[in-house]
């Protein structure tokens, strides 16, 4: 069975023949009176206009899923039909833009025109001053998490910040105009949505993350309290364990000496050149010193360089701490 669809548009009549493989021929209108191409119109219930579009300079029809019309070449408009869900970032508008933005719109809506001028998203060298400053707080704050992350991790290499700072001061408006358009169209998913709806969608997917700018605020006085609390406990706890040090050496040397003494009943006195013979090993960063050489009396001294106190360890190799100013 062949339907067939007449239609009239300006100098022409087309009509459609579904034996015709769907496709629109051109032709001279039938003698066949309106009324009657009106009924053939009506029964022909599954012929759909939301699958067709005139281009826009010859007037032909075109297949509405594609871009331009192949008759003239011209861009087809983007009319009420197509696919639910589908929100061009070609049709946002720059209300769109300064829903979704938020805090500081009219400066970004500038910016993004300077993205527009030379052809829709084309790259333009612009500036700005956080994303060079604070890149990956900036990201956060802008909710562009993933950048941030990249920034995070690039960061981490030596040096690589001394080109990515600049990079991105140069190219931060431009990664937050493609992501706003991004987001743009996957909050914008229906066409069918109420201007209160959109405007809402648009604000949830952009605007800030006020959390960034408070988070410092509160973080930023507690970790000063643990700072001025945890830096002198452990600069005091490398101290103690640079005085232990002197203290656990000057004792050994002590117990070498004692042995030298057992060793070699003979000698009156203890001095440098023998304190290897009994057994006595220098360590690095602690300065030891022979206060009495006598056999009966010797007494030994001990400071580590970055110590605090000097250690005395006496004949009988008790020690005792005193404490250097």
């Amino acid at each position: 069975m062949t339907v067939t669809v007449f239609s009239v548009v300006p100098d022409k009549v087309l009509y459609y023949s579904m034996s015709h493989g769907s496709r629109w021929l051109h032709g001279q209108a039938p003698s066949l009176p309106l009324g009657l191409m009106s009924s053939f119109a009506k029964q022909s219930g599954k012929i759909e206009e939301d699958h067709m579009a005139f281009g826009p300079k010859c007037g032909k029809e075109a297949v509405k899923e594609g871009s331009f019309c192949q008759g003239c070449g011209a861009k087809l408009p983007v009319q009420g039909g197509g696919p639910q869900g589908s929100v061009a970032a070609s049709h946002l508008q720059e209300s769109d833009y300064r829903t979704f933005i938020g805090k500081n719109a009219d400066k970004y809506v500038a910016k993004f025109g300077h993205f527009s001028s030379g052809g829709e998203g084309s790259f333009a060298a612009t500036w700005h001053w956080p994303a060079f400053f604070v890149p990956f707080f900036w990201m956060l704050y802008r909710k562009m998490y993933l950048w941030a992350l990249l920034v995070f991790v690039i960061g981490a290499i030596p040096f690589a910040w001394l080109v990515m700072m600049p990079v991105i001061g140069l190219t931060g408006n431009y990664m937050y105009f493609n992501h706003a358009r991004k987001k743009m169209a996957e909050a914008m998913i229906s066409s069918e949505q109420s201007e209160v709806q959109r405007a809402v969608a648009l604000a949830r997917a952009g605007g800030v993350n006020s959390l960034i700018v408070i988070l410092p605020v509160v973080l930023v006085p507690i970790i000063a309290i643990l700072a001025a609390i945890a830096i002198p406990q452990f600069a005091a706890y490398r101290q103690r364990a640079f005085d232990m040090q002197a203290k656990s050496h000057v004792q050994n040397a002590c117990y070498g000496v004692s042995a030298f003494f057992q060793q070699n009943p003979d000698r009156a006195e203890i001095d440098e050149g023998s304190l290897s013979q009994a057994g006595y090993t220098p360590l690095k960063d602690v300065e030891l010193t022979i206060l009495d050489p006598d056999r009966e009396t010797f007494s030994l001294s001990a400071r580590h360089v970055r110590g605090r106190s000097r250690y005395v360890a006496k004949s009988d190799c008790t020690v005792t701490e005193v404490r250097e100013q």
